[in-house]
């Protein structure tokens, strides 16, 4: 019975990093590829004279439809589970690129890269994710939603500077095509992997659940949107998203127009997200360690600090300051993200759980489509990007305000109260 049980054990550490490792590198392609968009904003303008505000609003309609889509993936997740969800989103995103290469209006890149470019991420974001961890891991479920969350930094080291190559090498065309060609060649290897034993989860959790169900102790998502952490975890999210959006769509462009080099400017974007795989992972053993409320204040922080380096660019342009925007910045990247993942996932454990906190993820779409379009039009307005940066520096404020006044988010203890 003893050796019995400890190769049952070896076995269920083995599929929790497999379910990890293939969570990892879908997030890496698949938001990778979304989050290469800024690379293209120059091309684009030149060769369609679009104004700023239009260009980015492609991606501004992106970042709602993959916001929006959250709740819906993860209704669709918790009913037909991941093999389903994640073939559809990275079928939806391989053809939105692929098709996009070909188009030469900006209602066409609406279509392709802003709806169906959307849903394809979402379909391979951390909705799906998120509830396919949590059946895996329980004590240290921070740290494992972190590593999860890290394969969007890793994305955005390895996809952003690949991209800007492709544009620079073989023009923008084509580059969306390999692009597109590589998330299908993902497709195919996806579909081999034995998506019904990850689904089925670690058995003690799987009991767990099963016990919590039949108790009548799961919690869905009309019950949630009653209850006051529900609102605190999607106002963090919200602020969170507009004050990232508003400096990450543009600041390869804003790079590139103080005067580096395009493959520089690309670098410093991914070399940033390099640094966020180590600052997600970090913010997920300290929210594991030393508290959500120190964790997430201490990330608002850095990234305030970051983007005062960035602001201060356009004045004093040296590679000091932007080594400090890259390294402050970059280890704040996405450190809110495992943190609420996990207090989702704790708070609202059950069979909606993955519908719950897809309506969360929900408002940080929409904060980071504000972010996105209000980037693009205080530039329009401004001729600048300062407007832009200050704007998200006040964000910061109302992001990491939750964490201060409402107790569940700080320990993560309980649901909180109803409104």
């Amino acid at each position: 019975m003893g050796a019995s049980s400890g190769e049952r054990g070896h076995s269920d550490r083995g599929l929790a990093l497999a379910v990890l490792a293939a969570v990892f590198l879908l997030h890496l392609v698949g938001r990778g590829v979304g989050d290469s968009y800024g690379v293209f904003i120059l091309p684009l303008e030149r060769e369609f004279g679009w104004s700023r505000s239009q260009i980015t609003g492609v991606y501004s309609l992106y970042l709602v439809v993959y916001g929006v889509a959250g709740p819906v993936v993860g209704y669709l997740f918790d009913r037909w589970g991941p093999r389903a969800v994640y073939s559809f989103g990275l079928t939806s995103l391989g053809l939105s690129y692929i098709l996009a290469a070909g188009f030469g209006s900006v209602w066409q890149f609406h279509m392709a890269l802003g709806l169906f470019a959307g849903i394809g991420v979402a379909s391979v974001g951390m909705v799906p994710a998120s509830g396919l961890v949590s059946r895996w891991y329980r004590g240290r479920l921070g740290t494992a939603i972190a590593v999860a969350f890290s394969g969007f930094a890793a994305g955005m080291l390895v996809m952003v500077p690949f991209a800007q190559y492709l544009v620079e090498a073989y023009g923008w065309r084509m580059a969306y095509r390999t692009l597109g060609g590589i998330l299908l060649g993902l497709l195919a290897l996806t579909l081999l992997l034995p998506w019904k034993t990850f689904a089925a989860g670690r058995a003690d959790i799987a009991a767990t659940r099963k016990e919590r169900t039949e108790r009548g102790g799961d919690i869905n998502l009309l019950q949630a949107l009653r209850m006051r952490s529900f609102w605190a975890m999607a106002q963090v999210l919200f602020f969170t998203g507009m004050m990232m959006f508003t400096v990450l769509v543009q600041v390869v462009a804003y790079l590139i127009e103080t005067g580096f080099p395009p493959l520089r400017a690309a670098s410093a974007y991914g070399i940033a997200g390099s640094l966020s795989v180590v600052g997600i992972i970090g913010a997920g053993w300290m929210g594991d360690r030393l508290g959500y409320r120190t964790t997430v204040t201490t990330s608002f922080i850095l990234t305030v600090s970051g983007i005062v380096c960035l602001l201060l660019l356009s004045l004093y342009p040296s590679y000091a300051l932007l080594t400090g925007f890259v390294v402050l910045f970059g280890l704040s990247q996405g450190a809110r993200g495992p943190i609420i993942s996990a207090l989702s996932a704790r708070l609202f454990a059950g069979r909606g759980q993955a519908a719950i906190y897809g309506a969360v993820t929900a408002c940080m779409g929409v904060g980071a489509a504000i972010g996105s379009w209000a980037s693009g039009v205080l530039h329009d307005w401004s001729g600048n990007y300062q407007a832009s940066f200050v704007f998200a520096c006040l964000c910061a404020g109302f992001g990491v305000a939750p964490f201060w006044t409402v107790p569940a988010l700080s320990n993560g203890s309980s649901a909180g109260s109803h409104l």
